[in-house]
């Protein structure tokens, strides 16, 4: 039970109870020794005084013994008054009657007869007694016996023990003052040690070092301590210049990206801006085929900047759902209505089944849900040449107000193979070279799919043999609408259809537009575009001339784009805050002025950059390229509308 219990205690004080206790065992046991030698000795000295005092009396007694003079006898033993601690004596004859006897008491028992041939003794009740023959064989005269008191003895070895106890007890307590000196010898490295250890562990500072104190095995201890906190440190330094090494990679390819988009994202809103511009104007049928392959090519490519912006911002871990109200059924129609022309232009059936115990009101991401749905879809049309393709929806599970949705997309086309089912999740992956040149895309529909499919807390796979079709499977996770407001599922249906009916109709706003664009073609955009729609508008080419004008006028809306030359719009749209807080300040309750509504019109993309716009001032954001009813989104928000009854034609003019 003891050597457990020191597990818990210190090193310093395990030394002294090994030091201390060592001590006291060794010396227990000298102790013991010497007092079990000593006792023997006593009582050997004892004995053998007490037998040679028998004899000189017994030789005494032999003249009595021969005359018969008992007078003579008693006067002998009656020497044994000198000596106290002889309590009885006896002398018998050759035939063991008894002679003579002497008792220092009158009330001492009877001498009993012993062996009259035979030397012995024996210890009783704290007493020695002895048989000592009288003379030998023919001469034998009789026996003398003694009694002698064993209390000097006794007190004699208590004084002895008690020397001994008090020598063990001094010994012990300078060993217990010594083992406190020495056991610093190897306590004090030892502690030294655990402070260093502690110190790296709570402070993660592994530039400590431990001090060697010797060449012993604590040195060596020391030594493999600080070696192994060497290269944990020259560890940490390469993981911390290989981490600086990747961030910066990662921030270069972020800026690489976000740039790139900027820069692809700025024509291609000339592109598609000015052939929408163009679908406006008088066009032969040959020349509006031109115009709109020439908008479907630009579509193409800006879902493959999508699909590149997307699967970085998945790779950077910045890509993030919303939580807003809306019906499913409605979400996938409005997948459905995007594949009508190209599946009736393939000739392929189209069939979709959705289960009647989906509630009509979801909480997630409507906008990501119908990404995934239209990646899966896409695929199965693209990869179809005949048949036809299904959708269904399933409520797979019920935990609450959660619920999990499962949706299979089932196609008649090429199939996959088992071996090309293993990577057709990964990046830049198709299901062989030749996919790419001849159905195209980017690989990564099904990468972004997939990180979608978990950040809904689903999974995601694929059922399919080479030629004879495939399914893709995924399962969703939402929360039940019904016991929110679903006013914002019925607002949101009656947007789309005002937006629907805006389509059928120009709407005009009677509004003075500023439009800060350093892009010669896409200033040609946004200002047919606006005028179109009725809008006033002036152009200036940098956030200098925005500055000024803005002063100059009193404006509707400033359209403003964030890369311009020698101002951005991010600096830009701070100056202007700054003078209207000045004019603000200035007019001293004649009313403050009106701020006026600053829209940011960027190709920037990446998570963080409507952030950026409206931490500077700015009040909304729209991204490069924009289509004609973004446009009038922002101006139906922030200036306002009359819906005149000119209707557009089916061209869109």
């Amino acid at each position: 039970m003891i050597f457990p219990r020191l597990r818990n205690i210190s090193i310093k004080n395990k030394l002294i109870v090994i030091i201390v206790s060592s001590s006291l065992f060794v010396c227990l046991i000298t102790t013991i020794c010497f007092v079990g030698l000593e006792v023997y000795s006593f009582r050997s000295n004892m004995v053998r005084d007490l037998i040679g005092l028998a004899k000189v009396v017994g030789m005494n007694c032999i003249a009595p013994l021969d005359f018969l003079d008992n007078e003579s006898a008693e006067e002998v033993l009656n020497s044994f008054t000198a000596r106290p601690y002889i309590l009885q004596a006896a002398v018998y004859d050759k035939d063991g009657a008894l002679f003579s006897q002497y008792n220092s008491s009158d009330n001492s028992p009877v001498v009993p007869y012993a062996s009259k041939t035979k030397e012995a003794f024996f210890f009783q009740d704290g007493r020695l007694s002895v048989y000592v023959p009288i003379g030998e064989g023919e001469n034998l005269a009789g026996l003398m016996y003694l009694v002698a008191d064993m209390t000097e003895f006794r007190s004699k070895l208590i004084r002895y023990v008690s020397v001994v106890l008090s020598i063990l007890i001094g010994a012990l307590f300078i060993a217990w003052s010594i083992s406190l000196k020495l056991q610093k010898v190897i306590s004090d490295p030892i502690a030294a040690l655990t402070m260093t250890i502690a110190q790296v562990r709570q402070e993660k500072n592994y530039a400590v070092r431990a001090k060697k104190e010797g060449d012993d095995e604590l040195g060596t201890l020391t030594e493999g301590l600080n070696s192994m906190l060497d290269q944990i440190q020259k560890r940490d330094h390469a993981l911390e210049k290989a981490k600086v090494i990747a961030e910066d990679a990662n921030l270069a390819k972020s800026t690489f990206l976000a740039q790139m988009s900027h820069e692809i994202r700025t024509p291609m809103n000339g592109v598609l801006g000015m052939s929408s511009l163009l679908l406006n104007t008088p066009l032969s049928n040959k020349q509006e085929k031109f115009v709109n392959t020439i908008q479907q090519s630009g579509k193409l490519l800006l879902n493959v900047i999508n699909d590149i912006l997307d699967f970085s911002k998945i790779e950077a871990g910045k890509l993030e759902l919303d939580n807003i109200s809306f019906n499913v059924r409605t979400t996938i129609a409005e997948v459905l209505d995007i594949f009508s022309d190209s599946m009736q232009q393939k000739g392929l059936k189209l069939t979709c089944s959705i289960d009647p115990a989906i509630p009509s009101l979801l909480i997630g991401d409507s906008g990501r849900l119908g990404q995934i749905v239209i990646n899966l879809l896409g695929n199965a049309i693209k990869f179809t040449q005949r048949g036809e393709v299904k959708i269904g929806i399933n409520l797979e599970k019920q935990e609450g107000i959660f619920f999990c949705l499962c949706f299979r997309v089932t196609d008649t086309g090429i199939g996959i193979s088992p071996e090309q089912k293993n990577t057709i999740f990964s990046a830049f992956a198709q299901a062989d070279n030749s996919t790419t040149r001849k159905f195209g895309g980017t690989g990564l529909g099904l990468t972004i799919s997939k990180q979608l499919v978990l950040l809904m807390d689903g999974t995601i796979g694929v059922e399919s043999n080479l030629g004879k079709g495939t399914t893709f499977w995924f399962t969703a996770k939402f929360t039940s609408g019904h016991h929110n407001d679903a006013s914002a599922v019925l607002d949101e249906q009656k947007n789309r259809f005002e937006t629907r009916m805006t389509e059928k109709s120009t709407p005009n706003f009677q509004a003075h537009i500023l439009v800060a664009e350093d892009n010669e073609t896409n200033q040609m955009v946004i200002e047919g575009m606006l005028k179109h729609l009725g809008c006033k508008v002036d152009l200036v080419y940098n956030g200098l001339e925005a500055v000024k004008t803005v002063t100059k006028h009193s404006y509707d809306l400033v359209f403003m784009d964030c890369q311009m030359p020698d101002m951005d719009g991010y600096d830009a749209t701070r100056e202007i805050r700054k003078l209207e807080k000045r004019d603000a300040a200035s007019n001293k309750g004649a009313g403050l002025p009106v701020r006026r509504p600053i829209v940011a019109l960027t190709a920037h993309t990446m998570k963080g950059d409507r952030e950026k716009c409206l931490t500077s001032g700015m009040d909304d954001y729209l991204g490069k390229p924009f289509e004609k009813s973004g446009l009038i989104k922002m101006l139906e928000k922030w200036v306002g509308t009359t819906i005149v009854t000119e209707n557009i034609d089916e061209k869109g003019r």
